[in-house]
């Protein structure tokens, strides 16, 4: 009976290991699932803030160039703009010089006229 005894102790704690060690893998499994589910969760949730930084990117590239295109344009504008002024400067300069002309020329008329009047016989 003792020999019976103590096959029936060892095969009970051999079955009392098995269930354990059934009880730990379970319990590793359960974790592991969670941890695959958790992970399977963030990278939803990075793939969806990845698509949004993405989307915020393009934008920003389409807000770029049209903001580029507009220094551009801005740019263009102002080499007209100065080169008009200039030309309206130089356009000034020249009839400022051309009315001095004409005044100088005028004045010597009139100086010329003036010496007329008084050699003038009976004026």
């Amino acid at each position: 009976m003792t020999l019976l005894e103590l096959d029936f102790t060892e095969f009970r704690e051999l079955t009392l290991a098995k269930l354990a060690e059934s009880d730990t893998t379970q319990q590793l499994r359960h974790e592991l699932q969670q941890l695959k589910q958790d992970s399977q969760e963030a990278i939803a949730g990075l793939r969806e803030e990845n698509q949004e930084t993405r989307s915020e990117l393009i934008e920003t590239q389409r807000r770029l160039r049209q903001l580029t295109q507009a220094m551009h344009d801005l740019e263009e504008e102002n080499t007209t703009l100065r080169a008009q002024a200039l030309k309206i400067k130089e356009d000034a300069a020249n009839r400022e010089l051309s009315f001095s002309r004409e005044l100088q020329e005028m004045k010597k008329q009139l100086q010329g006229l003036k010496l007329r009047l008084v050699w003038l016989p009976g004026l």
